[in-house]
């Protein structure tokens, strides 16, 4: 028998791939598509109390499994990428349910409550988060599910250059005028 509470939790939002229909993700068996961000809680007691704390992430973890491998410069990127930041959940919606039917993207309003447009969300940015936490019973591991976020603090998404034809568009550095040999 399970049994639902519902937490609300603030925090920031970190490589936040959930607005629309564009943002799905392949997941990480590659055998389907999902919305997926990183949420750091300012407050982790709720995840205490469920006796969730081992859900959450360490930020650097990343960084050194790619020491390990020998990817020193991908790591030190890593590493200037988590400085500042704490744990966090990982929250994860698949695009498809179990029936194969198509899930919908996460709910998302704004600070006035008003249904969001299509601005991608930044790293850093704030947000109130809606969490079911389901308890599915003795020996049974518990789900964690989002089910709305209310973005109260947006910091705009900014790409790297302008995209894939940034170049051809003046959006990214000019080439040098060194000749070509």
């Amino acid at each position: 028998m399970k049994n639902q509470q519902t937490v609300y939790a603030t925090g920031k939002l970190y490589w936040a791939k959930i607005v629309g229909m564009d943002a799905l993700v392949d997941n990480y068996e590659k055998t389907g598509k999902e919305w997926t961000f990183e949420f750091q809680p300012d407050d982790t007691s709720f995840l205490k109390e469920a006796r969730l704390l081992d859900r959450l992430k360490d930020p650097l973890a990343y960084a050194g499994r790619l020491e390990q491998r020998g990817e020193i410069e991908k790591a030190q990127k890593a590493r200037e990428m988590a400085e500042g930041r704490t744990d966090y959940l990982l929250i994860k919606k698949a695009e498809l349910n179990k029936e194969g039917k198509a899930n919908k993207p996460f709910k998302i309003i704004d600070s006035d409550n008003k249904e969001w447009d299509d601005r991608k969300i930044g790293n850093g940015s704030t947000a109130d988060v809606k969490l079911s936490i389901i308890d599915w019973g003795p020996g049974k591991k518990k789900s964690i599910w989002c089910s709305a976020i209310r973005v109260q603090d947006l910091i705009p998404y900014e790409d790297d250059g302008g995209g894939i034809f940034g170049g051809m568009d003046g959006n990214s550095p000019k080439p040098s005028s060194a000749p070509v040999l």
